[in-house]
């Protein structure tokens, strides 16, 4: 049997119990997120994470990146279920692989119906903003991270899959967790049930290519690793919609003004719009610094595509960024998906020479300017004063 690693074991030694689960508590904010985590075990795997450890990976550890993520605008104040559910079947019944287009969907529905049906039975499961399962296995042995089957795998035009096997209906959404997934795995598929569904698209979609990813025939090592780092072609580690679980960095970075945006937690008032035939200069704070009066740039093009530019700075868990500096996206909203090598969002790469896009930062010293001849829109990076850019952007039409 695979061991756990050894921060797990820290985890449990220093959890004082694992009694029945209360609301967590946290200080108010704007957007109150009140998932239900369902707690599961298999017959065939001694469970060894204790429901403090899962208190704290599924909803405290996030509860606090997503309110620094927000600016105090949204926060988890989950629960989780009073008792662990053994699965009737072993785990190789319920296996699923990391390769999204490559998942059994009837396996999947399976694992739903059975961590689902026993908990709606303890558990008004109506209550809740969205449900989290967490099994009590590793990724090497049920097969993934994480994942979320709606909005996800089992569904994303409609919520047929959101009924719970005795007719309740689960609002928001369902993702699904090994015990050994990461914050940045965690967040990733939190977020996108946290953005939801519109028009029959996610509002938040995936960064990394899928198809790419599911390339792989690798079911874990450092080529399916390397599977995943070349899936992050559009936005590489500079966004955990991106990189996903994050496993070329030293743990989760901040996000990008894009997925704010696409959250909600980016303030119009903070958003400076360049129009056609203008010029102008904008001093752009770091995209962690609330107080900042402006967090980003948008330079609409067409009514579907558009650059975007943030300011990035080594704060909080921006921190775990790849480097620092001025950041320029393009974005396309007629993508709803990164499939075949499109995206809806990219990064302008300021230094090719560098792998996956740690190079990607424009900055003063170095790589100041971008300009796009086809579009008449040039953005130069003028000098930076203490954390914020002057950043000039022309345009010619």
């Amino acid at each position: 049997m695979t061991r756990l690693p050894t921060w797990i074991a820290v985890l449990i030694a220093l959890a004082q119990s694992s009694g029945p689960a209360n609301a967590q508590k946290s200080a108010p904010c704007a957007v109150r997120l009140k998932p239900l985590v369902i707690q599961i075990e298999f017959p065939d795997i001694p469970r060894k994470i204790q429901s403090e450890f899962v208190r704290k990976r599924f909803l405290q550890d996030p509860d606090s990146y997503i309110r620094e993520m927000s600016y105090g605008k949204a926060c988890l104040e989950g629960e989780l279920t009073k008792r662990w559910y053994r699965m009737p079947g072993p785990i190789k019944d319920y296996w699923v692989p990391w390769q999204n287009l490559k998942v059994d969907k009837q396996v999947l529905q399976r694992l739903v119906a059975h961590a689902v049906g026993p908990a709606e039975r303890d558990v008004d499961i109506t209550r809740y903003d969205f449900v989290i399962i967490v099994l009590a296995a590793t990724a090497l042995q049920w097969g993934n991270q994480g994942l979320n089957t709606y909005p996800g795998l089992l569904g994303i035009a409609d919520d047929s899959s959101l009924v719970t096997p005795g007719g309740r209906k689960i609002r928001g959404g369902i993702a699904i967790f090994a015990q050994s997934a990461n914050l940045g795995k965690i967040f990733h598929n939190m977020a996108h049930i946290m953005a939801g569904v519109k028009g029959g698209r996610r509002v938040l979609p995936d960064m990394y290519d899928q198809d790419l990813a599911s390339e792989s025939t690798e079911k874990s090592g450092p080529l399916a690793i390397g599977a995943l780092v070349r899936a992050q072609m559009h936005m590489g580690a500079w966004d955990p919609m991106s990189c996903n679980q994050c496993l070329q960095r030293p743990g989760i970075p901040g996000v990008s003004s894009w997925t704010k945006l696409r959250l909600g937690w980016l303030d119009e008032k903070k958003l400076r719009t360049v129009s056609a035939g203008e010029s102008t200069a904008i001093k752009v704070g770091s995209l962690s610094d609330a107080a900042s009066s402006t967090l980003a740039i948008r330079i609409p093009l067409t009514p579907l595509t558009y650059y975007l530019v943030e300011n990035r700075q080594p704060v909080g868990f921006d921190k775990n960024l790849p480097a620092s500096g001025v950041l320029i996206m393009y974005g396309d909203d007629g993508i709803p998906e990164p499939r075949r090598g499109k995206g809806p969002v990219r990064l302008i790469n300021a230094d090719a020479s560098v792998l996956n896009l740690d190079g990607a930062a424009f900055d003063v010293a170095k790589n100041s300017t971008f300009s796009d001849p086809d579009r008449d829109v040039k953005i130069q990076v003028m000098k930076k004063v203490g954390a914020s850019y002057d950043v000039r952007v022309e345009r010619k039409q």
